[in-house]
């Protein structure tokens, strides 16, 4: 069978010579028109390829090795991803798929890849807009980003075109998460629309379904409008680091959800969300620049946001803070300024800007080593120890999870910053 991809405008002035090509059974030839020659390409590489990775065993491998073939596999795993959905949409486009006795091509996809029909619909649909945006299409295609990482940036495209080439720049960034994308993208969309509407747009869309899954296992899913399931949300997650460390003590490891879902019982089944029942306070934070708050909504660059959340209304902040505490925060749009503190512990109005999470975009709590999203089990950590004089100011402070906070203290250890000081957590 030969096949040759692109239209017809790609062959001018090329001679089509098959019998010059091996006429070997199951040969897919196709035009690379980037390379401008020939490029034979025989099924039989695949089956021998198939072969050596059956027959591969990774325990044989060193780490180093096995780390080696990790970083090619993923990069080729996301090369065929993007081939075979190609190939699915010009095959579905000729209504192979019909032959084949499926009603529909995400049916007949979704059978040969092991994925739902829902899953492979989207799949599709994300495949297609991509080649609509030839710089999204070839990074999909080099493997330089994934399906899902190519689905978000269409978003924040469809919301920003100008967008694109700094979401690829995140996309592609092996040291950067699909969390962090996601966020990236969610910031985007909100810039460009109105926060009334898209308040009103998040109103509608509320909800919440429960039931139970295959496995016979009950679950929930709640969704709501920033700032309607923020005070729910800081309680769960304030109880889930005191559950955390009280496992960590008994040499318990579990996944974070795990500890969150203990927590959600736990202040549940202690009287209902929102009551204290001797656990930590939590507030509800809502960052707003002084004018905006005064004048009703914002202009410009001023921020009206919950941190870790999104942006919100001003009116939704005038209505908490109608019934709020209200903090102060000097904010010059870079830094938080003049909180400091020469003790070992951080005090309260410096703890209070740090929860808020690193301007200007107040994203809440979350571990400061690039690569890592962890938001549960973090910890307050000196940039400039302690033991070597270091502040408790905000310009010295980071957040990191156990496992980033014990290795830059052993660094620290090493490089000979700590010195003798009392036993305790560490700096």
């Amino acid at each position: 069978m030969y096949v040759c991809y692109g239209g017809p405008q790609h062959l001018d002035g090329l001679v089509f010579r098959p019998s010059s090509l091996p006429r070997v059974a199951g040969v897919c030839v196709r035009v690379d028109v980037r390379e401008g020659r020939w490029v034979v390409s025989l099924l039989e590489s695949l089956s021998m390829l198939e072969d050596e990775l059956t027959g591969l065993d990774p325990a044989c491998l060193s780490g180093e090795d096995a780390a080696v073939l990790v970083e090619a596999l993923s990069l080729h795993e996301k090369r065929c991803a993007a081939l075979r959905l190609r190939a699915a949409l010009r095959a579905i486009d000729c209504d192979a798929h019909t032959g084949a006795g499926e009603a529909s091509g995400a049916s007949w996809l979704a059978k040969r890849s092991g994925m739902s029909a829902g899953q492979a619909r989207r799949d599709l649909e994300t495949a297609a807009a991509a080649l609509e945006h030839p710089c999204i299409a070839d990074a999909l295609g080099a493997g330089e980003i994934s399906h899902a990482e190519a689905a978000e940036v269409l978003r924040g495209v469809e919301a920003d075109p100008e967008s694109e080439g700094d979401l690829l720049g995140i996309a592609k960034n092996p040291k950067r998460s699909l969390r962090a994308l996601r966020d990236a993208v969610r910031e985007v969309i909100a810039k460009g629309e109105d926060r009334d509407e898209r308040r009103a747009r998040h109103h509608a869309l509320r909800g919440l379904r429960c039931g139970t899954d295959r496995d016979g296992m009950e679950w929930l899913e709640v969704r709501g409008a920033p700032g309607t399931l923020t005070h729910v949300v800081n309680q769960v997650r304030a109880r889930a680091e005191s559950v955390f460390r009280q496992a960590y003590r008994e040499g318990r490891r579990e996944a974070p959800e795990a500890y969150v879902f203990d927590a959600f019982l736990e202040l549940w089944g202690a009287g209902g969300l929102g009551k204290r029942n001797g656990h930590r306070h939590v507030d509800l934070t809502v960052v707003v620049d002084w004018a905006a708050f005064r004048r009703g909504h914002t202009h410009g660059e001023e921020i009206c946001t919950i941190p870790g959340v999104g942006p919100v209304p001003v009116a939704f902040a005038r209505d908490v803070a109608a019934d709020a505490f209200l903090k102060g925060l000097l904010y010059d749009g870079v830094e938080v300024m003049k909180v400091a503190h020469y003790g070992r512990h951080w005090p309260a109005e410096v703890m209070t800007a740090l929860m808020l999470g690193r301007p200007p975009g107040f994203e809440g709590v979350s571990c400061a080593e690039e690569g890592c999203d962890r938001r549960l089990g973090v910890e307050a950590d000196h940039v400039e120890p302690f033991a070597n004089g270091g502040p408790s100011a905000l310009w010295n402070h980071a957040w990191r999870c156990r496992p980033h906070h014990r290795t830059k203290t052993r660094a620290d250890a090493t490089a000979g910053l700590l010195g003798p000081r009392p036993r305790g957590d560490p700096p």
